[in-house]
């Protein structure tokens, strides 16, 4: 029987080392070669831009600390100079909210996800509807409001949908009403009706435009969904709840032009529709504005370099205080109210003539440095479209689908 020379046994020692250390190397180089075939597979990764802007870094995209100056057509820009302080949830006896504070919060995070998603692709959408009644009346959804509108460019609808196809199965985007507006909600929300959506939801509609005005799709016949150009862009960020989200550039002039009745006034308590329930009211319930001042946080105006300074309160508490580059003198007085303060209406404009508390004059143009809020508001009176043609809107709008 041989043996082994004794210089031998080092040599299998070093053999079975090395046969380890490529077993190793073998293992480590299949984990990396699979990590980088699951990042190439994944198609949130390669699809939703947003990844790339980092937007999950909200320094990243709204850089508070540097000096951003927006006078972009599209700019939408941020005011770093508030930190926003949710006041405690209620209800009110005579004008209780619709919504829970689960069901809101719910619709909050909704919201969020949508704003992250398009803004961090680049796709304009502004808030509209009741929910910018909420945001100038008291940032927030209004107590009667159970759901957020948003327009967003007619332009960028493919690309919005392919965007929210992305965040399937957990989110569904769904279109109805002849595809004119889509509603963007949670997947496995219960249903509690036979409509194909369940609540609650982000209600979409798609805006047009020309080169003087703005109009909602599908909508072109209603004057008061048309609105002059001068008070849409450029959008600024206003407040809802714990968000910041895109706004037409004169919130108040917007809001006025969108009141249907003559007398233009604006009504308190619920009314219209309740989405909760997807059924009309069967009886409105119109309370006194000013009787909730002191029910739930109200916004009120002063004027600020930069713009006006927003306060949110309740009776004598105040919460925060921003100052947001609305029109100088579009300052309103008391709480739940589109009435100018005297020294709005008397305060002179650039081409000489003073507002009324029913005028519509609007800038043309604002450029605003966000960290300085340094503003130069240049103002015009806006030009009505002439009400006995409609031309200027159906000759781009013929062919809306």
């Amino acid at each position: 029987m041989k043996h082994l020379p004794v210089a031998a046994a080092p040599s299998i020692a070093t053999d079975i080392a090395m046969t380890k250390l490529k077993v190793v190397l073998l293992v480590l180089n299949g984990g990396i070669l699979i990590c980088c075939v699951l990042l190439f597979l994944i198609p949130d990764y390669k699809t939703l831009s947003w990844y790339r802007f980092k937007i999950l870094n909200p320094s990243a995209l709204y850089p508070l600390t540097e000096e951003v100056g927006y006078n972009m057509e599209r700019g939408v820009g941020i005011s770093g100079n508030c930190t926003l302080h949710l006041p405690p949830w209620r209800r009110g006896r005579d004008t209780p909210r619709v919504m829970t504070y689960t069901e809101w919060l719910k619709t909050m995070a909704l919201m969020k996800l949508l704003d992250m998603v398009l803004t961090g692709s680049n796709v304009h959408y502004m808030l509209f509807g009741g929910s910018l009644y909420g945001s100038y009346m008291c940032h927030d959804m209004l107590p009667w409001d159970d759901d957020i509108d948003i327009m967003v460019d007619h332009n960028q609808r493919p690309k919005m949908e392919h965007l929210l196809k992305e965040l399937s199965p957990e989110y569904t985007m769904l279109n109805h009403t002849s595809k004119l507006f889509l509603k963007f909600f949670l997947t496995n929300t219960p249903k509690t009706w036979e409509y194909e959506w369940s609540w609650p939801f982000i209600d979409i509609s798609f805006y047009k435009e020309n080169e003087t005005h703005v109009w909602e799709h599908g909508q072109s016949h209603k004057l008061y969904r048309t609105y002059p150009k001068e008070i849409v862009f450029p959008l600024h960020r206003r407040p809802l709840g714990s968000i910041w989200l895109p706004c037409p550039r004169d919130s108040r002039a917007f809001l006025m032009h969108s009141i249907r009745s003559e007398n233009k006034t604006f009504q308190c308590g619920q009314q219209g529709w309740v989405h909760k329930a997807e059924t009309r009211v069967e009886e409105d319930h119109i309370v006194d504005c000013s009787g909730l001042e002191h029910v739930y946080p109200t916004i009120y105006r002063s004027s600020a370099v930069g713009g006006v300074r927003e306060t949110l309160r309740q009776g004598s508490h105040v919460f925060y205080s921003c100052i947001l580059p609305e029109p100088p003198a579009a300052i309103t007085v008391g709480g739940f109210s589109f009435d100018l303060a005297k020294s709005a209406i008397s305060r002179p404009l650039s081409n000489g003539t003073t507002p009324s508390a029913s005028s519509e004059s609007t800038p043309r143009k604002a450029t605003l440095n966000i960290t300085l809020l340094v503003d130069e508001w240049t103002r015009a009176p806006v030009e009505k479209p002439n009400t006995s043609s409609l031309d200027w809107i159906h000759v781009e709008t013929k062919a809306e689908d």
